[in-house]
């Protein structure tokens, strides 16, 4: 890790980082549940941020599989 100097990770390096203003698309959460009673949404996975930040939840397109020549023959 690092000491007193840089004080941060340096970009690349294989440790923990932060997911800070940046902009992250995960695929990986997962909707548990929701309760609108309570304006609830239960969600599986990493999320970034701090515990009090704000997440922008949207439904993603399905990932697009090109065909090869064997699928198109059959």
């Amino acid at each position: 890790g690092m000491h007193t100097w840089p004080a941060h990770v340096i970009k690349g390096k294989k440790m923990s980082g932060r997911w800070s203003l940046e902009r992250v698309t995960l695929r990986s959460v997962e909707v548990i549940d929701v309760i609108p009673e309570e304006n609830l949404l239960l969600l599986k996975g990493p999320l970034p941020g701090t515990p009090q930040s704000l997440l922008r939840i949207q439904k993603l397109g399905e990932k697009k599989v090109k065909a090869t020549k064997k699928d198109e023959a059959a």
